[in-house]
């Protein structure tokens, strides 16, 4: 693509991003992230995104949450998604009550939990056996309008 005059972009080194960590090239991913960082481009919600849930998932939460906090820094806004990630990446750890703090600062930053949040958080608060900070979480997630079923497969 260079070597055509024609410079990469954001969606471009996105994609590649992807492809990296769905391959388990998370270190090369996170190169590449680096490397953007050094470019005229700056990484942009949808990479940290693809990178901490990477991370997440190959059980690299210390390396996650450092990246998350580096959104702040960046001055960029975490959408539900990201926050969701986060959160679910915290609950299977056993990481509770940092899972639910994550939960309640969503809203203090402007974006509020959707239906998948409180399924993620819900399910993990269940999973580690604390049933009544669960069923506290499902009478508020009625309380907001969403329907408490089994949620997402």
């Amino acid at each position: 693509m260079r070597t055509n005059g024609n410079l990469p972009n954001l969606r471009t080194y996105s994609i590649l991003l992807d492809g990296f960590c769905k391959q388990g090239y998370l270190g090369k991913a996170f190169r590449l992230f680096r490397a953007i960082e050094g470019t005229n481009l700056k990484p942009n919600l949808v990479m940290y995104t693809i990178l901490v849930h990477a991370m997440c998932k190959s059980g690299n939460l210390r390396d996650a949450r450092k990246l998350f906090s580096e959104l702040f820094i960046q001055g960029l806004q975490p959408n539900v998604q990201i926050y969701t990630t986060i959160i679910n990446g915290l609950c299977k750890e056993g990481l509770l009550d940092e899972a639910l703090e994550a939960f309640r600062n969503m809203e203090e930053v402007g974006c509020p939990p959707d239906d998948i949040s409180y399924y993620v958080i819900i399910r993990g608060f269940l999973h580690h056996k604390d049933e009544s900070r669960a069923v506290q979480l499902i009478g508020e997630m009625r309380d907001r309008g969403f329907a408490a079923d089994a949620g997402p497969g």
